[in-house]
């Protein structure tokens, strides 16, 4: 604090009156905290130096640096809240120097000038250059002469119960482009160690991780990415050669056209946040587009074969994406869920009355045999049907892919996530939003050229409510948050859609149910389920849950069995069919007592069993979930 006495020359006499009377103050101490020095004063601080008004003597209260002409400085507290960045080094000719306050910290390095750069600035000195001493200062000092070289040892404050003069050794380094030390150098009194990580900064130190094993892990993640792919495609080339009958082959292919429709729904739903409830108007379209653009290449005679019909449909869906898209997503949420719902019901109304562009009530019909060959296939035969369709399936989910991890698509979650920030950083929200309405239309609409080529018509059923409903059922069901979901979700909602049409006159009651249970017990959807227990085969849990989801099941298929009984018996009540529901192999008649009572019982004790058995999944859950947590898979 100050010259020390009879240690230096032209130093005043200590006297209590050097003392700052205000606390604010403190950082005209210089160096004080930033030197490791003891921030209590325990003796009388040094009076002012001789010639204190001369501007290269640091004895002057106010000394200025560069030599300039001294002033008035700033307050500390102003200061620290103007100019936050003041570091080791860094003074950018300002007028205050850094004091207790501006210590390097959390071992940030030190910095440099921004005019000098890495160069030492001249000493004034007629022989050579001397450094300057690259001590645990974040300043530069501004005695002169022998007061600023001390040879190897620089003196300092001294701690408490320690000698006035204690020596602090500063080891000699040079370090490329002379930069500053960014932790100060032990010595009689090394500064306190911290207690930890600063916020939430990870302890490096505890763990090392080499190259090799950062290595090691890419190499396997790459590996069992493109295994996924790899095995999907196989499933789609031999599955029809294990399912080879003709219904098998034409429910595997409405299955393909339902994951490339779902997956287009998700761009919208899942990665920008855009509930639509028209997206079947693209789907349609396509559709349309599809069987005109095949009648066009039989009455002209153009070389065009069926493999390529879908891109003519994803170009229909486009094109009107193109045309209403702007007006759509100027708003998201339910501004746009009602636009999206007011749109089609406008186009579904429309084709019953535009006959030459949509047929009517009878549609259009095409004849893809009449098409021109390719590779001697004449697409005649459903296992070729199902292979193109398999094979545009592949190329729509891999582009689909790549279009979430592409800039576009992180804009697009960021949009989904917080528009306003996106607004903040440059990026017009409305414009993403518009780009992918656009890529969703067009993916739609291959999807809707793939189910013209499937059925060889289009008609006013492909653009109805029903064909929306069920894309939104297939890709919320099967969970938005993952891009298997919608894949999932399409096959379940196709099988049931498949299975139930002939079994019962009352299909969409139980898609609605499903529909109610997903968003109440799990809004993740299946591929949220199956996420979850991801940190639990990691730590080789999820044994321990097993049991308790067995035991959970039975009261459950209970209930269900209840429910659909109840709904069976009231359906073919009232439509005045006497025919016996068969559940699991037992005929009940919807007249019988015994059918409603056992309807009863079934679903009271299954609802309060059940009840009580997932509460026990809940604490098994629970228990695997804190040994998982504890071996650091599960955050």
């Amino acid at each position: 604090m100050g010259q020390e006495p009879r240690r230096l020359p032209r130093a005043g006499a200590a006297r209590l009156s050097g003392l700052h009377h205000l606390l604010d103050q403190l950082s005209r101490l210089q160096d004080l905290h930033a030197g490791g020095f003891d921030p209590d004063l325990h003796r009388a601080a040094d009076g002012a130096q001789a010639h204190a008004g001369r501007p290269d003597r640091s004895g002057r209260a106010d000394a200025s640096p560069h030599g300039r002409a001294s002033r008035s400085q700033c307050r500390s507290h102003l200061h620290a809240g103007v100019r936050r960045r003041q570091c080791a080094g860094g003074h950018c000719r300002r007028d205050r120097r850094s004091g207790a306050g501006d210590a390097v910290r959390h071992g940030r390095g030190a910095g440099t000038h921004p005019v000098r750069g890495h160069r030492v600035r001249r000493p004034r000195l007629l022989a050579g250059r001397l450094h300057r001493l690259a001590g645990d200062r974040p300043d530069t000092d501004l005695r002169g002469g022998a007061e600023r070289f001390a040879g190897e040892r620089v003196r300092s404050a001294r701690s408490v119960g320690g000698p006035l003069g204690a020596h602090r050794h500063l080891e000699r380094h040079h370090r490329p482009g002379g930069a500053d030390r960014a932790l100060p150098a032990a010595g009689d009194h090394p500064d306190r160690t911290p207690h930890g990580p600063d916020g939430d900064a990870r302890d490096m130190s505890a763990k090392t991780i080499s190259t090799s094993t950062i290595a090691e892990r890419s190499v396997g993640d790459g590996l069992r990415f493109y295994g996924i792919w790899l095995a999907g495609i196989a499933v789609l080339i031999v599955l029809p050669l294990i399912f080879s009958s003709g219904g098998s082959l034409t429910s595997f292919s409405l299955i393909g056209i339902a994951i490339v429709f779902a997956l287009s729904y998700n761009i919208l739903l899942g990665q920008t946040g855009l509930l639509s409830f028209g997206h079947a108007v693209h789907y349609g379209l396509g559709g349309f587009a599809a069987c005109h653009m095949m009648n066009a290449v039989v009455s002209h005679g153009w070389p065009i074969p069926l493999p390529f019909i879908p891109l003519f449909g994803g170009l229909g869906g486009l094109a009107f994406a193109i045309i209403i898209g702007w007006v759509m997503t100027k708003r998201a949420g339910t501004v746009f869920s009602m636009i999206s719902l007011g749109i089609a019901e406008l186009v579904a109304s429309s084709s019953l009355i535009l006959r030459s562009v949509f047929g009517g009530e009878s549609g259009i019909s095409t004849d893809r045999t009449a098409l021109p060959k390719i590779l001697g296939l004449s697409f005649g035969p459903q296992l070729q049907v199902y292979y193109l369709i398999a094979f545009w399936l592949v190329i729509s989910a891999i582009a689909m892919y790549a279009l979430t991890r592409t800039p576009l698509g992180r804009i697009s979650n960021a949009v989904r996530d917080n528009p306003e920030r996106v607004q903040f950083i440059g990026y017009d929200p409305h414009v993403v939003r518009y780009i992918a309405f656009c890529f969703a239309g067009f993916f739609a609409g291959v999807a809707g050229g793939l189910a013209a080529i499937n059925f060889e018509i289009a008609n006013a059923a492909y653009l109805g409510a029903i064909q929306s409903g069920l894309v939104l059922f297939s890709t919320f069901i099967g969970g938005v948050a993952f891009f298997f979901g919608p894949i999932l979700g399409a096959i379940l909602v196709t099988y049931l859609q498949l299975g139930l049409t002939s079994v019962t006159g009352v299909w969409q009651l139980y898609f609605g149910i499903i529909f109610i249970g997903i968003v109440m017990l799990s809004p993740g959807g299946i591929a949220g389920l199956i996420m979850m227990h991801r940190p639990l085969v990691r730590a080789k849990t999820l044994p321990t849950v097993i049991p308790s989801y067995l035991l959970a099941a039975v009261p459950t298929l209970a209930l269900a069995c209840g429910v659909i009984l109840t709904i069976e018996s009231i359906a073919r009540t009232h439509s005045g069919q006497g025919s016996p529901i068969n559940l699991f192999g037992v005929a009940f008649s919807p007249a019988s007592p015994v059918t409603w009572a056992s309807a009863a019982i079934l679903v009271a004790g299954g609802f309060f069993v059940a009840r009580l058995s997932w509460r026990r999944v809940g604490e098994a859950w629970d228990r695997a979930a804190t040994v998982a947590r504890d071996r650091g898979y599960l955050a």
